[in-house]
C-alpha cells in the first residue's frame, strides 16, 4: 500500500511537472523555424531641407515546419532614432511578387510591430514576405568622428529565430554619395559585440553579408559622411508642443499628488484639530460623558470600536459573556452573551446595538456569536443606519463637531482652483486632486472646543494604558492620580486595581492595545484566583485577546469596503552591434 502510494504521488509530480514543461514549450514553438534569406535594400536621400530619408525594403524567406504552428511573422521596427521619431510609415506589405498580405501593426515598449498573416490560417514550407517602410532622420552627427554617419542596425538583436544568409545593401540617391569621408565600418553579433565584419563598395554604395546567424545575433552598418551633409533633426511644432505637454503633465502630476497630501493632511489637521490640542496629560478612567461608540468616532477607531462596546457593556454588568468553547488548534473559541440588567438607561447609541445583535432587549436574552453572522447583512444595514443616527448626535445633540464653514470654504476655493488647471493643463492628477477637495469640504466636520476637550482626554487614556505598569501605579499613588479618581487608590489592594483595570479595558481594546493589558489585568486576576463577575467559562481567567479576536473576526465580517543607441560614432571603429538605429528584431507569431 505504501509502494502504491508513492507511485501514485510520483505520477501526480510527473503529471504537474509535464504540464508546465508543455506551457514553456508552447510558447517557444511559434519560434521554432528558421530564416533562409533576409535581404535588406536601403535608399539614403536628403529631402529640401537637407534632412536625411530612407526608404528600406525587406525581403525575408522564411521556412516553417509542415505542420500548423505559425500563422506568419511577426516584424519589430523601432520607431525612434536618438531620441525623436523617425516618422515611420508602413508603405506596403506583399509576398515577394507584388500581391498584398494581410497584416495588422502594434506598438510594443517603442518598436512598431507588423503582424504578418491570418490567425485563422496557419503557414508551412516556404513563405517570402516584403515589408517596405519609410522614415526620416536617421543620420546624426558625432563629435568623437567628427563626421555625420548612417550608424544603423540591419536585422537588429531582437529576432528569436536564425538566419542563414543576411545581405544589406546601402544605396545612395541624390548627391549623397558625394559627401563620403571614407569611413565605413561594419559590426556582427549579439547587442554590445564589436567583432568587425566585411562591408564592401558596390556601385551605388555599400553592401554587407552575413551567413548562420544565431538567434538575436545581428549586423550593423556605419557609414561617415562629411559634417554638416545632413541637416540635424529639427523638431516640428506638433513635436514641440508633444514634449512640452509631456513635460506640463510631468509638472502637474507632481503638483496634483503635493495637493492631494495637502488636502489629506489639511484634512486630518482641520477634522481633529490636533494642531490645537496643547498638553495632554494622563487619564485613569473612561470618559463620563461618551459612550465607547462616541469616543471611537471622535478618535477615528471605527474598526475596533464594536468588540469594546460589547466589552463596556460587560464590565459595566448589562451583558454577560460565556465562553461555550475552548481554543483548540483547528477551531476558535466560541462565546454566548446575556443581557443582564435593564437596558434603558443607556444612551441612545448603546441602546440601539443591543437592538442590533440580540433578538430582544428583556434580560435573560441569550446570543450565541456564532449566530451573529447568519444576520451579518442585516446587521450591517442596521450599524450603517446607526452611524448615521450617531453622526447627527454627535454634530447635534451632543455639540462635539460643527459643520465648520471657514475650513470648507478653503477646501472649495482650492478644489476649484485645481479644478480649472486640470482642463487648462489635460491633467488627470490635478482632476484627481480637485475632486478629493471637494469631498474633503463636504465631509468635513471640526471638532468643536466639547469635541477637542472629549479628544483630548482620549489621548490622555491612551497614553495612561501606554505606559508601563511601575509607572502607572505611581501615577495612581500620585496627589493628581488621587483627585482624578476621586478616591486615594490602594495600590497594595489588588480588588481595587482589578475594578480599575476592567472600566480601562474596553478602551484598551479600543486602542489596540488590549493584549499588554489583559496580561496585566489575567496576572491580578489570578492572584486572586478568580476571575471576572460579568464572565463565566472553562478557563480560570477570562482572555479578552482571545474574546476580542472573536469579536474583530465578525466585526470585519460585517464591514463591507467599498537596446540603447550608441553616443559614440561607428564609422571610425569604436561601435558595436546593436548601437545604431533601425534593426528591431521579429519571430512567429
Amino acid at each position: 500500500m505504501k509502494k502504491m502510494t508513492v507511485h501514485i504521488v510520483l505520477f501526480a509530480v510527473s503529471i504537474i511537472v509535464l504540464a508546465g514543461f508543455s506551457q514553456t514549450v508552447s510558447a517557444a514553438d511559434t519560434n521554432n523555424f528558421t530564416i533562409n534569406s533576409f535581404q535588406i535594400d536601403y535608399y539614403l536621400n536628403r529631402d529640401s531641407e537637407g534632412r536625411s530619408t530612407l526608404k528600406t525594403i525587406e525581403k525575408i524567406e522564411a521556412e516553417f515546419p509542415n505542420f500548423d504552428q505559425n500563422h506568419g511573422i511577426e516584424r519589430a521596427v523601432p520607431k525612434s532614432y536618438d531620441g525623436h521619431s523617425t516618422g515611420l510609415e508602413v508603405a506596403s506589405v506583399t509576398d515577394g511578387q507584388g500581391k498584398s498580405v494581410n497584416y495588422t501593426t502594434y506598438q510594443s515598449n517603442d518598436n512598431e510591430v507588423i503582424r504578418i498573416g491570418k490567425s485563422d490560417q496557419y503557414v508551412q514550407g516556404i513563405q517570402k514576405y516584403e515589408i517596405t517602410y519609410n522614415q526620416r532622420d536617421v543620420t546624426r552627427y558625432f563629435a568623437d568622428t567628427q563626421s555625420d554617419e548612417f550608424y544603423w542596425d540591419t536585422n537588429g538583436t531582437q529576432w528569436a529565430v536564425p538566419i542563414k544568409r543576411l545581405n544589406a545593401a546601402l544605396h545612395f540617391e541624390g548627391d549623397v554619395a558625394t559627401k563620403l569621408n571614407g569611413n565605413q565600418k561594419c559590426y556582427f553579433g549579439v547587442a554590445g559585440a564589436n567583432e568587425p565584419c566585411s562591408i564592401a563598395v558596390s556601385s551605388d554604395g555599400f553592401t554587407v553579408e552575413a551567413s548562420n546567424l544565431n538567434p538575436y545575433e545581428n549586423v550593423t552598418m556605419a557609414v561617415g559622411f562629411q559634417a554638416k551633409t545632413f541637416s540635424a533633426y529639427q523638431a516640428t511644432l506638433l513635436d514641440k508642443l508633444f514634449v512640452g505637454w509631456v513635460i506640463l503633465q510631468f509638472i502637474t502630476t507632481f503638483v496634483g499628488f503635493i495637493l492631494t497630501m495637502v488636502f489629506t493632511y489639511r484634512y486630518i489637521r482641520e477634522s481633529n484639530r490636533r494642531s490645537e490640542l496643547g498638553t495632554v496629560i494622563p487619564e485613569y478612567l473612561p470618559p463620563k460623558d461618551a459612550s465607547v461608540t462616541v469616543s471611537a468616532s471622535i478618535y477615528n477607531k471605527q474598526t475596533t470600536a464594536f468588540s469594546a462596546q460589547l466589552i463596556d457593556f460587560a464590565v459595566r454588568h448589562y451583558v454577560k459573556i460565556y465562553q461555550t468553547r475552548d481554543k483548540s488548534f483547528f477551531k476558535p473559541a466560541q462565546y454566548e452573551l446575556e443581557i443582564i440588567k435593564d437596558i434603558s438607561d443607556l444612551r441612545s447609541e448603546e441602546q440601539e446595538i443591543i437592538r442590533d445583535i440580540f433578538p430582544a432587549t428583556a434580560v435573560g436574552t441569550r446570543l450565541a456569536m456564532k449566530d451573529m453572522k447568519k444576520n451579518a447583512t442585516k446587521m450591517y444595514l442596521n450599524f450603517s443606519d446607526n452611524q448615521k443616527k450617531l453622526d447627527t448626535n454627535i454634530r447635534g445633540a451632543y455639540g462635539l463637531r460643527s459643520k465648520g464653514d471657514n475650513q470648507r470654504s478653503w477646501f472649495k476655493r482650492a478644489a476649484a482652483i485645481a479644478l480649472v488647471m486640470s482642463i487648462v493643463t489635460l491633467s488627470p492628477m490635478l482632476f484627481v486632486a480637485s475632486i478629493i477637495g471637494f469631498v474633503c469640504a463636504f465631509i468635513l466636520w471640526p471638532l468643536t472646543d466639547k469635541g477637542l476637550a472629549l479628544f483630548r482626554y482620549l489621548e490622555g487614556l491612551k497614553m495612561y494604558i501606554n505606559t508601563a505598569e511601575v509607572e502607572r501605579l505611581r501615577m495612581l499613588q500620585s496627589p493628581e492620580g488621587a483627585a482624578k479618581l476621586d478616591a486615594l487608590i490602594d495600590t497594595n489592594d489588588t480588588r481595587q486595581l482589578v475594578k480599575l483595570y476592567e472600566r480601562v479595558l474596553p478602551y484598551a481594546i479600543l486602542f489596540g492595545q488590549e493584549k499588554e493589558w489583559n496580561k496585566q489585568l489575567g496576572q491580578y486576576y489570578e492572584s486572586l484566583n478568580a476571575s471576572p463577575d460579568w464572565y463565566a467559562g472553562n478557563s480560570a481567567v477570562f482572555n479578552a485577546v482571545l474574546f476580542s479576536s472573536a469579536i474583530n473576526n465578525f466585526n470585519s465580517a460585517t464591514t463591507y469596503s467599498n537596446p540603447a543607441s550608441s553616443s559614440s560614432g561607428g564609422s571610425g571603429g569604436g561601435g558595436f552591434s546593436g548601437g545604431g538605429g533601425g534593426g528591431g528584431g521579429g519571430g512567429g507569431w
